[in-house]
């Protein structure tokens, strides 16, 4: 990650697809998530939406940088995607030190749909689930999944979650899945998303 995003390891490739505007904190969740819709500003000031999914990576070893950042004393209580990004912006001389505790990269290419999972199929909001790959073998397991999930933040901060149920079909995985009865809940686009996507990390029940 740091001879690729500090160092230039790539430049002068014709390997780019997009400039990130804001920072390399923003990559990383996007390598993170492992796809995503993005916001093309274009040069007669319009903007519109493209998709980037998987397309590879440098097989490096992956860790979430909150583990590094809580380690190091960086982040103390709050560990939160927030906190994170809140650290980086005001301790810029911390962020190399610390993004290199995260040498995985992900390689993506340009698709016209919602990010694809194995087999190249578009994942689908609430429907697409991800699992270990080297534990379940079939891809398009039907999945039924009991679980809670974020609904919103209440007037003291503090994310609510409510029982849910429902069908998913297991269609992706990822480095960061690992694990027997583990998995991942595609959530889309949107602040409801954001919101499901870092704050569930629950227990439930799952069924194929």
């Amino acid at each position: 990650r740091v001879a690729i995003d500090y160092n230039g390891a790539l430049e002068g490739k014709g390997l780019e697809i997009f400039y990130v505007e804001d920072s390399y904190f923003d990559l990383y969740l996007l390598h993170v998530q492992g796809g995503g819709r993005i916001k093309v500003y274009n040069e007669d000031g319009t903007h519109s939406y493209s998709y980037l999914s998987y397309d590879g990576k440098n097989s490096r070893p992956f860790q979430m940088i909150y583990k590094y950042m809580v380690q190091k004393g960086y982040l103390r209580g709050d560990a939160s995607v927030a906190a994170q990004r809140r650290f980086l912006e005001e301790n810029p001389d911390k962020e190399e030190e610390i993004f290199s505790s995260s040498p995985s990269y992900v390689y993506f290419k340009e698709t016209v749909e919602e990010p694809v999972g194995l087999d190249n199929i578009p994942l689908t909001e609430f429907r697409s689930l991800a699992i270990d790959s080297r534990i379940y073998k079939t891809t398009g397991l039907i999945t039924f999944v009991k679980a809670v999930k974020p609904t919103h933040v209440d007037q003291n901060g503090k994310v609510v979650k409510a029982p849910f149920s429902r069908f998913f079909i297991a269609q992706d995985t990822g480095g960061a899945i690992r694990g027997n009865a583990r998995c991942d809940l595609y959530a889309g686009y949107g602040p409801l998303a954001e919101l499901s996507a870092y704050n569930t990390n629950d227990m439930g029940e799952q069924y194929f």
